[in-house]
């Protein structure tokens, strides 16, 4: 707010420590004083929690009241005459810090012990305050609570202020604590006498970084290192999922010792607030089963060799291949977990350097679909919405997403919304855990998504709210759902009229300010595409694209999935997002490259797989991507790829394709390299190198930069920096006002469009059209739909401890969590087959068998089968057919 707006804002004058203040609407001493620059003491006090008023440090005194105030939570009012360091609240503060001192036993509260003693031990030697020999209000024999392989609780340092059980109440939403005793003996215990390996915890460590003394800590903060050892802290984003958390890593010789959120962000992650994942799932970076020296195909394994040796064997390989069978013998996969700038380059090798029309990537597995549903339907293949429209939103509709086990920050966003007052519809086949806090819940039958998106949209009709003079197709839609009355389609669906009628109402009353956020459920089944038209035509209808605190966001499962796809790399899209088949793209990517393009179709990756197995495709390059692992029919992926003359893996590891590979490149991770990541928002966000990469391993943009020039490419030396100047040049509508220069300038970085230097970004996305789409529901594919053969219904999904293939958390401490996959059943029908927890039983379809663990979930209609697909041992993919999609499964023994 600049100061103008705030003496317009004000209400009154007060004064602290003799300084005339404004007074601001929601005004408190505290926030008053801050903003003055006059530092009041606080142990309980966070800024993005709401007050707690409990450790009494903050007091001050009033020449107009008889005791001292509170700061954090008393109004400042008018009239106001404050001194925050009178000689009568310092005695005070001095008092409540040796009772907290006193109250934790002799044994216990040790700041030359406790690596983060933090905010108590500032304040103990600030008063001078120190313990009274053998005085000691505690017990003294406390035990510490080390069942969780991460996050650790010393009840003995404890000093009762709430912050962890107000953290995870408010902030995160886990409930995790609960307060024994009361007054100086007050102290935090994980809920209903468990330990925290048995809570609800999600090990996000908010409750660490707010703890003022050390008592919540965890395992990589106990650890310390010599003051001699070179050490560096580096603002970086997160490589998980698509929040795009930034992170500050902490190096110590090179090695990623510990990472914690920024609690000054206000864009991606208010607070601070990490996931396990993004906090303590970093030991890959530095495992053993790194790969560290390129490699080529000896036999049945590998032998290691040079840069100058595996490049020349891929040199003379791909020139064979090309001069033999032409470029449409050459295919690439880039990564969604890749840099914008390293698949902005690969595929720029496959089209200008090969000239293959051959470049997709793992984005196809995910949100691909979504998002060319999305450019049909309002011209915009990306979110038109913001992560801050859930704070805005008066409602909030979760389709097909499980964000408590894949978005964790995001969940706890929701959380907080719907505590602010927000309503919130969840429509997933299992009851999640947002389920159990919505208004509405719609647990439709798996398939049934399409119809009753249409169901709703004709009571919206019927309703008589919408203006169907501004949108598309509007008579052709309605004739066509008239064929789904409500009551019948939920019946058909699986719930009662009465919830889809309250879900009507809902979207009906808060018209023009709900958010539509999905995930991979609606985009990975049968109908993927269709079932995200049908869930936009409902914001359409609406009128809820195009403005603040309304609009469709999906989230997708990787850092980069926007990224990738506005970087180019889908054989569909050229870069900045315009089509293929868009001349003036087209015409703009030639100059630019001096290159011409293919003008033949490309191949998705899925027909890259089937052309290897039928031996037209020759050479394939994979780019951080386990395809064997995550393609949709692991043996017939992996019987294709033996069919090929070169298959080229530049990865971290040693996976599931690796292993077909005849060469492996090494390659950098996302802590080991500079870049821009796009997160689900539509954020550019500077990625930043926070240790150098293992042995010689290479930045991704420098091995596909080598192999270009080896294939003859003039393309000269380049950093990230320099390649995103280019991209910015080749998409200058998303991207020409954006530069690694600005973004370092712009910590929360820059949502495109930003189309000039002195664009601010664009957070609510304006739309170009608002078609209406009739989706026609396809028949039931045999191989997907339960039958007397095969009776249940296998639904694939996240873990809340590992992440996507589980390449990197397998190799972190979420493994220790979680190492084995388990199969979910429902309990009643684990009775009907006689299977008791913890059984191993086989799994059947038509396409494979797998064999898996069971435990019980009341979550799943009966029915259903839960498996995720972290584990190359289950390898879940088996069971599926040529896509991602639900598929009919049968249990054939115990």
């Amino acid at each position: 707010m600049s100061a103008e707006s705030q003496v317009k804002a004000s209400v009154g004058p007060a004064r602290i420590n003799s300084r005339k203040v404004d007074i601001l609407p929601g005004d408190t001493i505290l926030s008053a004083a801050t903003r003055l620059g006059i530092e009041i003491p606080t142990l309980c006090h966070d800024p993005h929690l709401s007050p707690e008023g409990g450790c009494r440090l903050c007091v001050v005194h009033s020449e107009h009241h008889d005791t001292p105030l509170g700061a954090c939570h008393t109004p400042l009012m008018p009239g106001m005459d404050l001194q925050t360091h009178h000689v009568a609240v310092e005695k005070m503060r001095r008092s409540v810090l040796q009772l907290h001192l006193e109250s934790s036993p002799a044994t216990g509260f040790n700041p030359a012990a406790l690596k983060n003693a933090g905010r108590f031990q500032e304040l103990l030697d600030l008063y001078r305050v120190r313990r009274v020999g053998g005085r000691s209000f505690g017990s003294g024999n406390e035990d510490r609570d080390t069942s969780h392989p991460m996050v650790r609780f010393e009840p003995a340092a404890c000093i009762g202020c709430r912050l962890c059980l107000t953290t995870c109440d408010d902030l995160v939403g886990q409930h995790v604590f609960q307060l024994e005793d009361r007054a100086s003996t007050a102290r935090v215990r994980p809920a209903a006498g468990k330990t925290l390996l048995e809570s609800p915890c999600t090990a996000c460590g908010a409750c660490i970084d707010r703890c003022p003394t050390g008592a919540m800590t965890d395992n990589d903060r106990r650890l310390s290192w010599p003051v001699e050892n070179q050490r560096r802290e580096v603002d970086t984003i997160c490589g998980y999922c698509s929040v795009g958390c930034r992170i500050r890593v902490d190096a110590i010789d090179d090695v990623v010792r510990r990472i914690d959120g920024i609690a000054e962000d206000t864009a991606t992650n208010p607070g601070g607030l990490l996931c396990q994942k993004g906090r303590f799932d970093h030991a890959f970076n530095h495992s053993w089963e790194r790969i560290t020296q390129p490699m080529l195909r000896l036999g049945a394994g590998f032998r290691e060799v040079s840069w100058e040796e595996a490049l020349t064997f891929i040199e003379t390989r791909l020139t064979t291949i090309l001069d033999a069978h032409g470029p449409m013998a050459f295919g690439a996969l880039a990564s969604t977990r890749a840099s914008t700038e390293s698949n902005y380059l690969l595929q720029k090798f496959c089209r200008s350097v090969i000239g293959s029309p051959h470049i997709d990537s793992s984005a196809r597995l995910c949100h691909t679909d979504s998002f060319a549903a999305m450019r049909e339907s309002i011209g915009v293949g990306a979110a038109t919405a913001s992560f801050a429209d859930i704070d805005l939103a008066t409602c909030l509709v979760v389709a097909g997403a499980d964000p408590d086990t894949s978005h964790l920050v995001l969940a706890a966003r929701i959380r907080q919304a719907v505590n602010d007052g927000a309503v919130l519809i969840v429509i997933d086949p299992r009851r999640t855990e947002l389920a159990d806090i919505a208004d509405v819940f719609l647990q439709p039958k798996v398939g049934a998504d399409i119809g009753i998106f249409h169901a709703i949209a004709r009571a919206l009709i019927d309703g008589g709210q919408i203006d169907a003079e501004s949108l598309e197709e509007f008579e052709k839609f309605r004739q066509y759902i008239d064929q789904f009355p409500l009551d019948p389609v939920s019946a058909w669906a699986g719930f009662s009229e009465e919830t889809t009628v309250r879900a009507v109402e809902l979207l009906t009353e808060h018209r023009g300010a709900t958010l539509f956020l999905h995930g991979t459920g609606l985009s990975q089944q049968s109908q993927g595409s269709g079932a995200v038209q049908a869930f936009l035509n409902l914001a359409i209808l609406t009128n809820n694209l195009g403005k603040c605190g309304a609009g469709f966001l999906p989230f997708g499962g990787q850092n980069n999935l926007q990224g990738c796809l506005d970087a180019g790399a889908a054989c569909d899209l050229l870069p900045g997002q315009s089509l293929i088949d868009d001349p003036e793209a087209r015409a703009r990517i030639e100059t630019l490259w001096g290159k011409p393009l293919p003008v033949e179709r490309g191949y998705q990756g899925r027909d890259m797989i089937a052309a290897a197995g039928r031996g037209e495709l020759k050479s394939l390059w994979v780019m951080g991507h386990d395809l064997i692992h995550a393609q949709a029919g692991t043996d017939r992926t992996a019987d294709a790829l033996k069919h090929l003359d070169l298959l080229v893996v530049q990865d971290l590891f040693y996976s599931e394709t690796a292993r077909h590979a005849h060469v492996l490149l090494p390659a950098a991770s996302g802590l080991e390299q500079d870049g821009v990541f796009i997160n689900a928002e539509r954020r550019l966000q500077l990625v930043r190198a926070a240790v150098s990469p293992p042995e010689e391993a290479r930045p991704d943009i420098a091995i596909i930069a080598v192999v270009a020039r080896r294939m003859g490419a003039q393309w000269p030396p380049q950093d990230a920096a320099d390649v995103f100047r280019e991209i910015s040049r080749a998409a200058p509508v998303l991207f020409g006002g954006v530069s690694h220069c600005r973004l370092a300038e712009t910590p929360a970085g820059i949502q495109w469009p930003c189309p000039t230097p002195d664009h601010p970004g664009t957070r609510s996305m304006p739309i170009a059209r608002r078609r209406l789409f009739p989706i026609v529901m396809e028949p039931a594919i045999p191989a997907q739909t339960p039958d007397d053969s095969f009776p249940y219904t296998l639904l694939m999904g996240r873990r809340l401890e590992h992440h996507n293939a589980g390449s990197q958390t397998r190799r972190s401490v979420g493994r220790s969590l979680a190492d084995r996959d388990q199969a979910l059943l429902h309990p009643d029908d684990a009775a009907r087959e006689g299977i008791k927890r913890g059984d191993r039983v086989q799994l059947e379809s038509q396409q494979g068998q797998v064999v898996v663990a069971v435990e019980f979930s009341d979550r799943l209609v009966p029915g259903t089968i839960f498996l995720s697909h972290h584990f190359p041992q289950t390898s879940a993919n088996r069971l599926t057919g040529s896509v991602l999609k639900s598929v009919a499964v049968r249990i054939v023994g115990t």
